[in-house]
């Protein structure tokens, strides 16, 4: 862990595992501007993975970072998208002022985001002052990535009111 010392964590991910039989939150993944790592608890001590394969038990933890369906709301400062993940969590994505963020929410209607369930994701500054930034660059930066079958819109909706 000591090539992380002094770095800032971008974004903070639960880890679930599920043999079928059951699951449980097995640990956190941090990500940091250089890399990310796992923590894990399992069988009665601590795992810290650093970009390796697990053996058997890779196939059965879960990181919620891939996305089945993204709408970009925005395209100008901010960018802005809806984005839901293949089991169904909505999150919000925005850029503005050279900084990203991606929130969790229980849905899109933002009379929901102030309970619970609602964090932070993952949060960075690119040194810019920039307000506008391709999906496909915010998605690596945010730690995401799309389901080979994923619905993408990015030009945003036309508001029929405007």
């Amino acid at each position: 862990m000591t090539r992380f010392v002094g770095q800032t964590i971008r974004s903070v991910r639960e880890i679930d595992y599920n043999d079928g039989h059951g699951g449980f939150t097995a640990g956190l993944t941090l990500q940091f501007p250089s890399g990310s790592i796992r923590l894990l608890g399992l069988v009665d001590g601590l795992l810290i993975a650093h970009d390796q394969h697990l053996g058997a038990v890779e196939a059965h933890l879960h990181e919620d970072v891939t996305l089945a369906r993204v709408v970009q709301t925005s395209g100008s400062c901010p960018s802005q998208w809806d984005a839901w993940t293949t089991t169904g969590q909505y999150l919000y994505l925005r850029y503005r002022h050279g900084e990203g963020t991606v929130e969790q929410h229980p849905s899109e209607d933002v009379d929901t985001w102030d309970g619970d369930e609602s964090r932070l994701w993952t949060s960075w500054g690119d040194g810019t002052d920039g307000g506008q930034i391709e999906p496909t660059d915010f998605l690596v930066t945010a730690g995401l990535r799309l389901a080979p079958d994923a619905e993408v819109h990015t030009t945003p909706p036309i508001d029929p009111k405007a």
